[in-house]
């Protein structure tokens, strides 16, 4: 979505950080009416670009702009902000009245912004000036996190005429201290339900934990837990109890690197070992495949009901596809998931439809070994029919009639109001 409207709800609790940034970018119409933070993530996962203008209870219109996932301008509509800045640092003793006068005559004289005018004259240090413009826009974030509903509007990408700001926030490093801040009073138990759908799932750094977000959101104990843990080889609820900081510590860690959509999950876990146990186990997996017959690489029997199929071609989708986290893991890996892949659809293309499979069978089996399996599908049939399991009897049968159309096998599927 481009362009949409909604409204953002604000409990100021821990329920704000319940939607993830990747849960957002899977289902857009969330955003409708989202929680500020979770909106946030939701941008600095896409590393968006974009203006939004979110309106209080009074008629205050506040503009936010992004740039590439980070805060660029954030304003009260018709009140630059440099003018509260200026205001800021007065108040604080960092510039003078007389200098804050001289300025803002200067300003208008020469068309520049005050701020501008004020760090030309030295009238302050750069790092006063640049310390004085995140304050004011922390304090603007903040402010609209205590709102409680503020409808908004977003338009993708920047708006004309935008002049570039010397100071952005980084919504990674600013959902990470917001992260921090909220759970301080908090115990894990209280964050794990934040975390209950990737609790059994194996998470490990995806492509957008970068070495510059590894310096600036977490510590030398963080980057340790990390890196010994969270590598796919252990659950999440594992990460939580073998962590030397502590539950409630690393239950903060995960969260917030769960919102921000750092971390991916697995639903097996990787070989201990990591990456180079993994690549060998592929390479074995490969060469494992390409022995098998087209029924073993999909993981089903040659017996199977055709129903079936698609959804096992399914499974080993997600487990070797495109989007398996295995193939973040590296290059090799990405290419072995490839050639995996490559087979397994060769596998489906073979057996999905049904004269190919038919053909295929008497290719693999022979006559003999199909009309010993269809009549002990027969057999089992029978037997769920004695026990009165009239579906089961109903698939068995199919499963046969698949294999073989008997005669005999039809009439018994007619009986069965097949």
């Amino acid at each position: 979505m481009s362009e949409f409207r909604g409204v953002l709800v604000n409990a100021g609790d821990l329920t704000d950080l319940a939607a993830s940034g990747p849960d957002l970018a899977a289902d857009p119409s969330r955003l409708l009416r989202v929680p500020m933070p979770a909106f946030l993530a939701w941008a600095a996962c896409r590393k968006a670009t974009g203006a939004m203008a979110i309106s209080d209870a009074s008629g205050t219109v506040t503009d936010m702009i992004l740039k590439d996932g980070a805060v660029q301008v954030l304003e009260r509509r018709g009140h630059p902000m440099f003018k509260d800045v200026i205001a800021d640092m007065v108040a604080e003793k960092e510039l003078t009245q007389q200098a804050a006068d001289q300025s803002a005559a200067m300003a208008v004289a020469t068309g520049k912004s005050q701020v501008q005018v004020v760090y030309e004259m030295g009238a302050c240090t750069p790092k006063a000036l640049v310390d004085a413009i995140r304050r004011r826009k922390n304090g603007t974030l903040d402010a609209l996190l205590a709102t409680g509903e503020q409808p908004y509007a977003w338009v993708e990408g920047t708006p004309p005429g935008t002049k570039s700001d010397p100071v952005v926030i980084d919504l990674n490093t600013w959902l990470f201290s917001l992260v921090r801040h909220r759970t301080r009073m908090s115990y894990g138990l209280d964050m794990e339900p934040l975390l209950g759908d990737v609790l059994g799932k194996y998470p490990m750094k995806g492509p957008r934990f970068t070495p510059l977000i590894l310096g600036t959101c977490v510590n030398e104990r963080e980057k340790k837990t990390i890196d010994d843990l969270v590598d796919g080889t252990n659950a999440t609820r594992e990460v939580l109890t073998m962590s030397l900081m502590g539950r409630t510590q690393t239950a903060r860690l995960l969260l917030a690197c769960h919102l921000l959509g750092l971390l991916e999950y697995r639903t097996t876990p990787l070989p201990k070992g990591g990456v180079a146990a993994l690549e060998a186990e592929l390479h074995k997996t490969h060469e494992r495949i390409q022995t098998e017959d087209l029924f073993t690489r999909l993981t089903i029997h040659w017996t199977t009901h055709p129903s079936l199929i698609k959804a096992a071609y399914d499974k080993m989708t997600e487990r070797w596809g495109p989007s398996s986290p295995v193939r973040t893991q590296s290059a090799t890996a990405a290419e072995l998931a490839d050639k995996i892949f490559a087979l397994i659809t060769e596998a489906y293309e073979g057996v999905a439809e049904q004269r190919r499979r038919r053909d295929y069978r008497t290719q693999l089996l022979g006559a003999a070994k199909m009309r010993f399996g269809t009549d002990l599908l027969y057999k089992q049939a029978h037997m769920a029919l004695f026990r009165s399991e009239i579906p089961l009897a109903r698939q068995i049968i199919e499963a046969a009639i698949d294999i073989i159309p008997d005669e005999t096998y039809l009439d018994f599927h007619r009986k069965l109001g097949g």
